[in-house]
Formats: C-alpha cells, structure tokens, sequence
C-alpha cells in the first residue's frame, strides 16, 4: 500500500510530498522523509446510466407529483413551444444526466415555473446510476 510521506530539505523543511511505498523513500530520501499516513482510498463517484425521454418524464414527474392536468398543461404551455419542438426534433432518445443538453432541458422547465431549484436538484439526485 502507499502512504503518503513529507520529503524534508537538509534543514529539516519540507520541500514536498509524495505518495510512495517505504522502500521507495528510503531508498531516494535516506534520512529526509517524515511518515503521514497512508493514502485514503479514493472516493467513489455513481456512474450514472442514460435514461430514454419515457424514463426522463417519468422522473420529472416523479420529482414534481404533477397531475395529469398539470401535465397537460406544461405539455401545452406556449412559453414552452420551443421546448417541445427541440424536445421532438433535436432531443435524441438517449439523455445522459451530465450532458449539456439536459441542463438546458432543466433551465427551461425551471423557468417556465414546472420545476423548482430544490426539484431541479432532485431530478439530478434521482438519476438512474448503472
């Protein structure tokens, strides 16, 4: 395992650190290292899967508990024409959760008044991981 080791100049000053095993130290720094622990794991991060535009909705609406008639109005709201028209045409069926274009999809639903900052989060935080 590594550790992670404090290299001191001859006065005893630090100068660096590295990440290395013990043999490697003493071997290149005989008598100018100090010990500091050994190197955390790294942390995970979720691998997050694409979800389809069926699966995206259902998310939005999961996240929002809109009705059908609130649906039907966002489906039909004329300040979001442009949205769906891009959603349709340019939107393919694959949407990744940290692609720019599902920002923009975020920034629109969020504007027109559908989405709020904490649900906006909340679809983020809800993305399917693999």
């Amino acid at each position: 395992m590594a550790n992670i080791y404090k290299i001191l100049d001859p006065d005893g000053n630090e100068v660096n650190r590295i990440v290395a095993d013990e043999v490697f130290v003493q071997e290149f720094y005989p008598g100018r290292f100090e010990y500091l622990g050994e190197q955390p794991e790294p942390e995970a991060y979720p691998s997050y899967r694409s979800i389809d535009k069926v699966e995206a909705m259902g998310l939005i609406r999961a996240v929002t508990g809109m009705s059908a008639a609130e649906e039907l109005a966002f489906r039909d709201d004329p300040n979001l024409a442009l949205f769906w028209r891009i959603w349709r045409e340019d939107v393919g069926n694959v949407i990744w959760r940290d692609h720019p274009l599902t920002a923009q999809i975020l920034d629109a639903i969020e504007a027109a008044g559908y989405l709020g900052t904490a649900q906006r989060q909340a679809v983020l935080d809800n993305w399917p991981t693999a």
